[in-house]
């Protein structure tokens, strides 16, 4: 038996038309329950960051924190933080000297990820010198914590989520009336291609909210906060703090152009589907042209579980999918992603 999953487009999104949507399958592996649709919910994992970003911003705009204020001063615990010399870089996309120095310390895929006490890691290298995919935007939802004195979810459900009629997006699901009628199990594809259910690696309730990671979400719901992207802030920020998050960060882009060449390939193929990529804040950026699909500026990004997004401000496109699927970045989804691109252009003419 396949796997639900959920396609859905919006384009030009001051029209709000709808491209393409598809809802599939069951919200139980076994295929009993309720059939998935666009308001099933899902856990987001690293979607969730690009949520974090616009909050980010919106505490910018407050006047609560600047981009360039030293975090150390609100958050004492990153004030003097260790820097792992001792390890010989390795070739993963997540810096390999950290993974040991988390192993050293009995980091275990037992570890409660849901507490930001897991995330007290050593950096890699200074600040500003290279480029690691780590819990960076974790912190910064800690940071607009500290500054609001509010949690991470109550400053997005004021702050966002009110303002766009999202109302299933949570980093706390079993406060949701609707989440066990909803909720969507989550899978394990086996090489013969059949399936199993998995617990969600992130438990429920979840410590802290963690703004890298932690978000339950709906396709309609976050393709709705896309949709707000790309129409420049809408009522949420400005656009220039838009603007902000879709710039490139990097001062050099060579260590996240090197996972082409080293790491999983499937991690690759996931962030550099153009020739050159750069990071803004929390998505990576396409700085060329895919051939059929996305132009130079777009943004995107993923969840563990075989969620992906991306955004077209040029085009005036982004897209979702949903498959709650392990094993991460699994081959047939990101199959099917390219085929979604691509038939999303193809239809638009672009």
């Amino acid at each position: 038996m396949e796997k639900f999953w959920i396609i859905e487009m919006i384009t030009k999104g001051v029209l709000d038309r709808v491209l393409h949507s598809i809802p599939y399958g069951t919200q139980n592996v076994d295929g009993s329950g309720d059939a998935v649709t666009e308001r099933s919910m899902f856990w987001c994992a690293s979607m969730t960051k690009i949520v974090t970003a616009v909050a980010v911003m919106v505490a910018v705009e407050k006047g609560l924190v600047g981009l360039d204020d030293d975090v150390g001063a609100i958050l004492p615990e990153l004030a003097e933080p260790d820097i792992i010399v001792g390890f010989e870089d390795g070739n993963d996309a997540v810096n390999s000297s950290v993974k040991r120095w988390a192993e050293y310390h009995n980091h275990t895929a037992t570890t409660d990820v849901t507490s930001r006490e897991t995330y007290h890691l050593p950096l890699a290298f200074e600040p500003g010198k290279s480029w690691g995919y780590g819990p960076g935007v974790d912190w910064a939802g800690c940071v607009v914590e500290k500054v609001s004195n509010q949690k991470l979810g109550d400053f997005m459900q004021e702050n966002i989520f009110q303002k766009l009629g999202i109302t299933a997006t949570t980093f706390h699901p079993e406060n949701h009336p609707l989440f066990n009628a909803r909720r969507v199990e989550l899978c394990q594809r086996a090489p013969d291609g059949s399936l199993s259910t998995i617990p969600v690696p992130y438990t429920i309730p979840a410590k802290d909210d963690l703004g890298g990671i932690g978000l339950y979400s709906t396709p309609k719901e976050f393709t709705r906060f896309l949709q707000m992207i790309l129409r420049s802030g809408e009522n949420v920020l400005r656009p220039e703090s838009i603007n902000t998050i879709l710039s490139p960060q990097l001062e050099c882009n060579k260590e996240i152009n090197a996972i082409r060449d080293r790491g999983p390939k499937i991690m690759s193929r996931l962030v550099n589907p153009g020739k050159v990529i750069d990071m803004g804040l929390s998505a990576s950026i396409n700085l060329d042209r895919v051939p059929g699909a996305r132009y130079p500026g777009s943004i995107s990004w993923a969840g563990a579980a075989n969620a992906f997004w991306w955004l077209d401000m040029k085009a005036g496109i982004c897209g979702t999918l949903f498959m709650h699927s392990f094993p991460p970045f699994d081959i047939a989804a990101l199959d099917l992603l390219d085929e979604l691109e691509a038939a999303a252009y193809k239809i638009e003419g672009l």
